[in-house]
């Protein structure tokens, strides 16, 4: 009669999660590579669409843009979507793409869709 003894191997530790990657001085672009000049004071946001497509800006002037994102990269064909007499703060599209929120230093949040 033959015994075979047979160990059960304990799984493998799952490795640690690899650290973020750390952008350092020389990885940051020196030079802009686009001027959004639709706006007439300071871009304070910019926010690109999950599908790709589009991307929104918020200015100090209140103004907030929709941009066509060209296959390059660029932005161009500026859209007005607000213009009032505070500052947009911030732009953020929905996961769907098909929504953008816009809010504002007076606390005024408004959607296009």
């Amino acid at each position: 009669m033959r015994i075979a003894l047979v160990a059960r191997a304990s799984p493998l530790p799952t490795p640690a999660p690899a650290p973020p990657p750390q952008a350092g001085p020389d990885q940051l672009p020196s030079q802009p590579g686009q001027v959004l000049r639709d706006h007439s004071s300071e871009v304070w946001a910019v926010a690109f669409s999950p599908d790709g497509q589009w991307a929104a800006s918020a200015s100090k002037d209140g103004s907030a843009l929709l941009w066509a994102v060209t296959a390059s990269g660029r932005l161009e064909g500026a859209r007005p979507l607000q213009r009032q007499a505070t500052a947009c703060q911030l732009v953020a599209f929905s996961p769907s793409s098909q929504l953008l929120l816009v809010a504002s230093l007076d606390a005024a949040v408004s959607g296009a869709g």
